[in-house]
């Protein structure tokens, strides 16, 4: 729940070189990336939703597992079964990757 005031589309884990995808349901999923300590293999959505005992719009936040290994600068798509195909990048040992990955953060 995001307090008056406050960013809602501040990040849990500041990333950058991360990848972008917008899922179903008002739900953007950030994962992998560049952090202050090297590539991630996190997750993390950022969701909208109404609240109707409220009667207002929310933003959240929250964390959802991790990709098999970090990487930045990947690309993914959504596919139609609501998994990620993610590929390409840079990994931690800051060699290329090839091999593709399906990730399910939902």
């Amino acid at each position: 729940n995001v307090a008056s005031g406050e960013n809602p589309f501040q990040m849990l884990i500041p990333r950058a070189g991360h990848a972008a995808i917008n899922m179903e349901n008002n739900v953007i999923l950030l994962y992998g990336g560049q952090t202050a300590s090297g590539p991630t293999a996190s997750a993390e959505v950022i969701y909208e939703y109404y609240d109707v005992e409220a009667n207002v719009i929310r933003i959240e936040r929250g964390g959802v597992g991790a990709m098999g290994g970090p990487r930045q600068g990947h690309s993914g798509v959504l596919l139609d079964d609501g998994t990620v195909l993610t590929a390409g990048g840079v990994s931690s040992a800051a060699t290329l990757v090839k091999e593709g990955e399906f990730f399910n953060p939902l």
